[in-house]
């Protein structure tokens, strides 16, 4: 979203405190703020999600809802999912609010978790109910409700804690005489997981920040804005790289590429076990 005013004076500061490995706030540069995961957060829709990083304002909420299509039907279009995000709460608390700034805010990491999503969906057929006539489609909704920077990989980390929070109805396919179809049981006692194979493929983001020739992960908002690059990976539970890019407009030596990449996948890591512990809490609980 918006970006704050970095004066000259904060700039040295921060860029001095990288290159000694100490952070404002006091974390080495390859450190995460701590996040605060809650499942079940919203009770009609088949999954979902709050993540927030501890003592800032970021705070994402994802909501998950399910509806079974009919994939000849063209309207339907051709991939088995829809991603809206929603940075009005964000907007609301601006002093000046730019609405152009905040649609590309949202746009930009609509793109993101489009692309996310891609590379765990593929051809579909992970969410086949009836192969080639029906399936599973996936309405994720994003609702930003406070920044701090480095927003992308707290949105993807909310979007794979819903849809791993995501419960199908019970489908068994039958025979009529249309040809092949399908019944859905509407009990709740035996709604199943979405489909294990699609939690292997679906990566979450991790980025890093480039200051005075220093990478960092997990920038705040001011560290964002003093960044020359950010090197942004896709990254499934694997430690498969799915996919890298590079914004800001800057450059990453491709000498010390091979290594940013490792401390990636060494991130994505983390997060993952950090993942699975919470729904294993989660699924403790209930």
């Amino acid at each position: 979203a918006a970006m704050p005013h970095v004066s000259r004076g904060e700039r040295r500061f921060i860029e001095e405190g990288v290159r000694q490995n100490v952070r404002y706030d006091g974390r080495a540069v390859l450190d995460l703020r701590h996040l605060i995961v809650q499942n079940g957060v919203i009770e009609f829709c088949n999954g979902s999600t709050l993540v927030e990083r501890v003592h800032t304002s970021a705070k994402v909420l994802v909501g998950v809802k399910v509806e079974a299509v009919d994939l000849r039907d063209e309207s339907e279009g051709s991939e088995l999912f829809d991603v809206t995000i929603d940075c009005t709460s964000v907007e609301a608390g601006e002093e000046d609010p730019s609405q152009r700034r905040f649609r590309d805010f949202s746009r930009r990491l609509e793109a993101l978790v489009e692309e996310q999503l891609r590379e765990a969906v593929g051809d579909g057929s992970i969410l086949h109910v009836v192969p080639n006539r029906f399936a599973w489609s996936l309405a994720v909704d994003v609702i930003v409700l406070g920044t701090d920077g480095n927003m992308s990989d707290l949105v993807s980390l909310a979007v794979f804690g819903a849809l791993a929070d995501t419960v199908l109805p019970k489908s068994e396919q039958i025979e009529t005489e249309d040809g092949p179809d399908f019944t859905i049981d509407t009990e709740v006692s035996t709604a199943q997981a979405l489909p294990a194979a699609l939690f292997d493929r679906l990566p979450i983001r991790v980025s890093l920040f480039k200051l005075c020739d220093t990478m960092v992960a997990d920038a705040c908002e001011k560290e964002e804005e003093c960044a020359t690059a950010c090197l942004s990976a896709l990254v499934n539970r694997n430690g498969e790289l799915c996919s890298t890019h590079i914004d800001k407009g800057g450059a990453v030596p491709l000498t010390s590429l091979h290594g940013h990449l490792s401390n990636v996948c060494q991130i994505a890591s983390e997060l993952f076990k950090l993942l699975s512990s919470e729904f294993s809490a989660a699924n403790s609980a209930r």
